[in-house]
Parts: C-alpha cells; structure tokens; sequence
C-alpha cells in the first residue's frame, strides 16, 4: 500500500494514530459464543478424546471408558444416544484406547487407537471394514497415534504422535506420504496430537509441544505456521485439538490456557471462550472438537467427562471500505484488516493492554498505511 506522505505524519502517541487518521472502527460482528448444552445423557459419554459430526449431523464421540461396553458412541443432531459399538478387545472392530476419531463423505467412520497403534475403518453403523497400521516406524507405522481427519478426497490423515509426524494415507489405508519429524524448524513436529483439513484440503496439524499450528497444502507442502506459546490471540500453551469451522474457521483446544480459540482461514485470532473450571462452558481437559452444519462448536473436555455445545461463530462481516482524508490530489482508499479491527474494539473493551494494541499500530505502519514521526 502507498504511504500519504506530508499529510499522515504526526507526532502522537501511537494509540491514539487510528482516530487521528480518522478510520472509523467497527466492532466484530462475530457472535458471541455461550454454553447451549451438553451432549448425551449422563453416562453415556466416559471420559471422551475426541467428536466428530457425519452428513447426517449425528455427533460421533470417542470415549477413553467403555460405554454400555463399547468405546463408539454415537448421538442425533440434538444429542440424543443413537447406538455404540467398538467392545474392548484387540481383533478387528474392537478397541483399548481409542483417541481420534473422523468422517468421511460416505459417513464411514475412522477410529486411531493409541494403545494397539491401528487405524480402523467402519461403515456408518459401526460394522468393521479395514483395520491398518500397527506399531513401528516406518511407513504406514504407528507410535502413540492420537488424531485423525479426512479430506474432500476421503484421503486419511493421522497425527503420529509418538513418531512426531503426521502420515498422509487414501481412503483404503494405503500409505501415500509422511510429514514431521522430531524437532521445533518450520517442518519439524514435536507431539502432534491432532489434525483436520479445510475446503481447500489444506491440513492443519496441533504441534502441541511446539505450542503451535502447521500448516500445509493438500500435497503435504509446509505453507506456514501459526502461532507461538503465549497466553493472547492466536498464541497457545499445549494446543491439543483442532478442528475445522464455518468458513473454514480453525478451532484450536488451547488445553492449558484453558480455552477454545477461533482463527480465520489464515490464522488470524477472531475470539476466545472458556476458562478453568467444572461447571458448564468451563473446562478442565480440552482435547477434540469440531463444528456441525449449523455452525455449533462441539467441544471435549476430557476431565469433566462431557462433549460441550457452544453457539455457532459467523464470519466476521467487513464493513464499507474506509478512506484517509489526504486532499483532492492524493485520496488513497485504505481497507483495514480484519484483526486490526478487532484488536483495536479489544483494546476498547480492556480486553488486552496497550502494549498488544500498539503491536497492532505497528503493522500499519509496516505495511504503509500510516506514517509515524
């Protein structure tokens, strides 16, 4: 963007450098979201890992203690019990310690367990299909796998935890490719737990102990990463669930921030929600969620042994474009960014300190929308 020279500098405390301009600030328009409900009745969810929600909107819930002997259970849109299945055992279709779990567009259902390291397909209704894996580091191996997703391919994508990677495999549990590896570069992983996939078919991994969030292409190419270990806006401390939202909005568990986080498509922090605690909207041991149709975020806390629904995020709504008063000669529309906008209504609200507002200033000025003395 082209800097207004002679007509946008001054010298002013950089908090105050957004009226000064002029920009009129919009707050977000995202909805805030509130506790609605919690999935199933009282015993029949048991210290669950992870959700996910078919074409149908049933929810799918794995559970680290059998429920009515079987670890699977699965509810109606309104989160009434449907059916079970998985019993405890070690042959194909049983289970010990199922963790992730995932859809694909057929409804089948994809269960990783982390004690037995096998990967298990099952149709909608809990038949077995095809069992893969076991433990081991090679290709198509697993250690200690906790997450797994689909993607608009019905491709399979497991967070290897144990092997600190993420392997990438088709709809049959044929190994296509691995990601990762031990360490805290870009490529590296350090304890994935968890992983999905967004319209685009681009993967986004939880690199919990890295405190972060990769992010690769839907060839298994490293984009980016998002975030760092902190306490505000996109910064994370043990991120051990991800999810994919409306508008291919991110959903992290910010498991010991105690908090579920909502970033856009591109990373960029739209709001936070929960706190620690026991009572409802509260949480304890965040580990999977995800987001139904409708928008809903379905939330698991593990400790507190329930499957949590919040009200749905809508996208945020930019407003009209704004412009800089520079003279008839030099009058350049300027668009601010989403995050800047929310950051500034953040600050406002006594939300974050002047120093994290400041951070926000700073990048206007980077990108030449503002000039600073």
């Amino acid at each position: 963007m082209k800097a207004i020279s002679g007509i946008c500098k001054f010298k002013i405390p950089l908090i105050a450098a957004i009226f000064v301009l002029g920009f009129t600030l919009v707050p977000t328009q995202a909805d805030a979201l509130d506790f609605e409900k919690n999935i199933g009745e009282r015993g029949k969810v048991m210290f669950p890992h992870d959700t996910e929600v078919d074409s149908q909107g049933r929810i799918i819930v794995s559970n680290g203690f059998a429920v009515d002997d079987h670890f699977i259970t699965i509810f109606d849109s309104s989160g009434n019990f449907l059916s079970s299945f998985g019993p405890f055992g070690t042959t194909d279709g049983q289970l010990k310690a199922p963790t992730g779990v995932g859809v694909d567009s057929s409804n089948r259902i994809i269960v990783v367990d982390k004690q037995t390291n096998y990967v298990q397909i099952f149709d909608s209704s809990g038949n077995h299909i095809k069992t893969f894996g076991g433990i081991g580091s090679e290709d198509g191996q697993f250690r200690t796998p906790f997450g797994v997703a689909t993607d608009s391919q019905d491709r399979i994508i497991v967070a290897d935890t144990g092997n600190n990677r993420v392997q990438i495999f088709d709809s049959d549990g044929n190994f296509i490719k691995s990601i990762g590896g031990i360490g805290s570069g870009d490529t590296n992983m350090n304890y994935p737990t968890d992983v999905t996939t967004d319209s685009q078919d681009r993967i986004f991994i939880a690199d919990a102990q890295n405190n972060r969030i990769a992010v690769y292409d839907d060839e298994g190419n490293f984009e980016k990463i998002i975030g760092r270990q902190g306490g505000g806006g996109a910064e994370f401390y043990f991120p051990h669930g991800i999810g994919t939202g409306k508008d291919d909005q991110i959903l992290v568990s910010d498991m010991l921030n105690y908090r579920v986080q909502i970033l856009d498509s591109q990373g960029n922090h739209i709001e936070s929600f929960g706190s620690e605690g026991t009572d409802d909207g509260l949480f304890k041991a965040l580990a999977g969620l995800t987001a139904d149709s409708a928008g809903n975020v379905l939330v698991v806390d593990s400790a507190n042994s329930k499957v949590s629904q919040f009200g749905s995020v809508q996208a945020q709504i930019d407003p009209p474009s704004m412009q800089l008063d520079a003279g008839p000669a030099d009058t350049q529309e300027k668009k601010i960014p989403d995050w800047i906008r929310n950051t500034m209504q953040w600050y406002l609200d006594g939300v974050i300190s002047e120093d994290e507002m400041i951070s926000a200033i700073q990048f206007l000025v980077k990108e030449g929308i503002i000039i600073l003395d």
